[in-house]
């Protein structure tokens, strides 16, 4: 696009050279041919820097998307055979308006040496606000998609994800062991409580497990299965709201008691937690199944992409369990580790101490929203720095064409500021136009992305009047200076030299 415009603006000059061609005898196809090649020219040698942008980038985008893309990919029948036809399918695109509107130009026009002011004008109008119209449209995508993660990180999740370590058990063996090492973690000074379980926030229990209110019918719930223990809930702060927890001095609720969560009440058909105490729930499977003796807030389990699945916790851990959650003090970190692997290695020798800590895991979940941002924050900058080299040279043309005109208005007595507003206001309504189409199509985007997350922020109006403001100052920066440079020419030299 920046080639089609500058082509069309330089046709100015280039005219003469056309008409002289003329004269001599060249046809209008064979000029269309000599511009045509001129542009497979340029868009080559654009290939060739392009190869060498990547081969520097590729390390950042590895980084980012956590893979190993490698430029010698691109050495391949199939690849090879895609650069050819790209290179010339953007020479013709980019090179067939201008090979046209230059060649089409009269002789005696030409080298008559008058001002060629209609044709490429529009096109160019048209290839600015496209420009503008696909910055302003990834700069409003980029700030959706930095809210929607602001959103989700700052969303109450119905538990205490902060200092809480998990260990991850679950290739090791021996259930007396893990609860011996379940034991030696309350004589840790920094540790508050300790859980052995199957499940924890980001890492899913049994999902899809079919349960039914009282008996088995036509109608069932998909569950969540959950095995915990006694700790679970006051490990990571969950909110009983009816009921009460697992005690070890009552066990025949140990044996056949439930807790499950709000959804799971509503999805059963109980008009209340209060209501659902002493129901029972019965499962094909015998997983979840036993009469219900506490009810939990609704937290969420996995990330806010994610709905709330109904959960049914069981006191099933020493059968099920696969993780130990530590939540623990202010203290030195690094020093309770070492605690920790101390005996951890005095119970399990022969298995290395696979731990973690539960606010990076679940956050973990929200990777690809960051790869994502990331992303779009890079080609945003680069989308701009190309829409503003491109608006660069079309205004220095623009102004050098002008030269005598700013040379009359400033003998007129016209100031700086109004020569710089002069050649700057198109271009502004131009970028300004560009702007107010974007709208349209990141309000239906924007929806149609969000509607893909359970828990979604909403379009802040105040994000388009923002993106507005950074592309109209980018914009006026990129012209003002140019122009400014203009303006500031001494009159007298301005006539002169036209």
């Amino acid at each position: 696009m920046n080639y089609t415009n500058l082509s069309t603006a330089r046709s100015i000059y280039r005219a003469k050279e056309v008409g002289m061609r003329k004269v001599a005898g060249s046809t209008r196809g064979n000029l269309t041919i000599q511009f045509l090649i001129e542009s497979l020219l340029i868009t080559s040698m654009s290939f060739v820097l392009a190869l060498i942008l990547i081969q520097l980038g590729l390390p950042f985008f590895n980084e980012i998307l956590e893979k190993s893309y490698s430029l010698w990919s691109l050495f391949s029948l199939e690849a090879i055979s895609a650069a050819i036809g790209l290179i010339l399918v953007t020479s013709l695109l980019a090179g067939l308006y201008p090979a046209i509107y230059i060649s089409g130009v009269r002789p005696l026009k030409a080298l008559s040496g008058k001002s060629l002011k209609s044709g490429g004008i529009p096109l160019r109008k048209v290839l600015i606000v496209f420009q503008f119209f696909t910055a302003s449209a990834v700069i409003l995508f980029t700030f959706l998609v930095m809210d929607q993660i602001r959103f989700m990180q700052n969303q109450n999740l119905g538990f205490n994800k902060e200092q809480v370590l998990i260990i991850d058990a679950s290739n090791v063996p021996g259930a007396t062991k893990k609860a011996s090492f379940k034991n030696e973690l309350k004589g840790i000074a920094n540790v508050t409580n300790a859980s052995f379980n199957n499940v924890l926030p980001g890492r899913p229990g049994w999902q899809g497990q079919w349960a039914y209110a009282e008996k088995v019918s036509e109608d069932h719930v998909t569950t969540e299965y959950m095995a915990i223990d006694e700790d679970y809930i006051n490990t990571l702060n969950l909110q009983l709201i009816a009921g009460r927890n697992f005690e070890l001095d009552r066990p025949s609720e140990l044996e056949d008691g439930l807790i499950i969560n709000e959804t799971c009440v509503t999805a059963m058909g109980w008009n209340s937690p209060e209501e659902a105490i002493g129901k029972r729930i019965v499962s094909p499977s015998g997983t979840p199944e036993g009469k219900v003796i506490g009810v939990v807030k609704d937290y969420h389990g996995l990330g806010l992409q994610n709905p709330i699945w109904p959960k049914a916790m069981d006191y099933s851990s020493t059968s099920y369990g696969r993780y130990f959650a530590i939540q623990f003090g202010s203290g030195n970190t690094t020093e309770l580790i070492t605690q920790l692997e101390e005996k951890w290695t005095q119970l399990f020798p022969d298995y290395p101490m696979e731990y973690s800590f539960l606010d990076v895991d679940f956050d973990r979940q929200y990777k690809k929203e960051q790869q994502l941002v990331t992303l779009l924050g890079v080609f945003t900058v680069m989308i701009i720095v190309i829409s503003s080299i491109g608006l660069l040279g079309l205004v220095s043309f623009v102004a050098l064409s002008k030269t005598k005109e700013i040379g009359i208005r400033k003998t007129l007595g016209a100031s700086i500021r109004q020569i710089i507003l002069l050649l700057s206001k198109d271009f502004m309504i131009l970028v300004l136009i560009g702007n107010v189409l974007a709208i349209p199509l990141i309000w239906y985007l924007g929806r149609s992305w969000l509607a893909d997350f359970a828990y979604a922020t909403s379009i802040n109006p105040l994000m388009f009047v923002l993106t507005a403001l950074v592309t109209l100052i980018v914009s006026f920066a990129t012209v003002g200076l140019q122009t400014l440079k203009t303006a500031r020419m001494n009159p007298s030299r301005a006539l002169r030299y036209e």
